[in-house]
């Protein structure tokens, strides 16, 4: 099954990554004029972004499905099944749990003497409109997850990654689940030459409208959508030295149809449109 995305510090670079190529784009395509220029998909430079639109993509469907694994992962004496979160930080200093105001609240620590990972997940289940400690029977729920990555030296290279995920689950007691909710991240990328140091800013924002995941035979235990939309904006800002800021914004569009994303991306008035098998769905 999917692991929890924001453990992975692979996701960090490929953000990273989309941060910097974005920037090759930039004068492809101007606000000024109404005409919409059809991108080439074989442009090396958008293949590269390409990449990262999909890592996009993947990390916010673990993180529903991160949510959705809560309904099992959370057992009713509040003990944390420890394949779960263990899998985050093999050599965590911490994992806690705790159940106040209706939330179960996880919290998992890393910290060593150049970065401190941390992620702070809270869950709160309902059934028929009523919050519940329990999670079995749960006809929806609640899921908020809370991760960031810093380091103790600013004045070398470094990368600082801020992300705050909230979904809504509607229809668990049924065997389709409508999910909303968004999945944000910023990103502050600082890299240290010998004669000059770049800076840049990426702020990612995603909204998941009406995500449709239809019930598997085991249960939730699956993060592929049948139908619904995940949309984003990207802003990207470039500062080396003493020069001025360059700012790129970019579009991002993605529907679903039975574990198939129909995407689009856009920076300007360039626009790029591709389908992509993303996962199998259940129907």
């Amino acid at each position: 099954r999917r692991m929890m995305r924001s453990a992975k510090f692979f996701t960090i670079l490929g953000f990273v990554l989309l941060a910097s190529m974005s920037l090759l784009f930039v004068g492809c395509g101007s606000d000024d004029g109404p005409t919409t220029i059809t991108g080439s998909l074989t442009n090396p430079d958008f293949v590269v972004v390409q990449d990262q639109v999909e890592t996009i993509v993947d990390s916010t469907l673990d993180f529903v499905l991160t949510g959705m694994n809560s309904l099992s992962s959370i057992s009713t004496d509040g003990i944390i099944i420890p394949n779960f979160y263990g899998p985050v930080f093999s050599d965590s200093d911490q994992v806690t749990i705790a159940y106040v105001g209706g939330w179960y609240v996880v919290n998992a620590v890393q910290q060593r003497s150049d970065f401190a990972f941390t992620v702070l997940d809270s869950v709160q289940f309902y059934i028929n409109d009523e919050v519940s400690q329990n999670g079995v029977g749960a006809d929806s729920m609640w899921y908020r997850h809370r991760w960031s990555y810093d380091v103790a030296d600013t004045t070398v290279s470094y990368t600082k990654v801020d992300g705050h995920a909230g979904f809504d689950y509607r229809g668990l007691g049924v065997n389709q689940a409508s999910i909303n909710g968004s999945n944000d991240v910023v990103i502050h990328d600082q890299f240290v030459s010998v004669d000059s140091t770049v800076v840049r800013q990426f702020e990612f924002s995603t909204d998941v409208n009406n995500l449709l995941v239809n019930k598997g035979p085991s249960g939730w235990d699956h993060g592929c959508p049948n139908g619904g939309t995940i949309s984003a904006t990207a802003a990207v800002t470039y500062t080396k030295d003493d020069a001025a800021q360059v700012v790129t914004n970019w579009n991002i569009t993605m529907t679903f149809t039975d574990g198939t994303a129909s995407i689009t991306v856009s920076s300007g008035n360039v626009v790029w449109s591709y389908t992509k098998d993303v996962c199998i769905a259940i129907n």
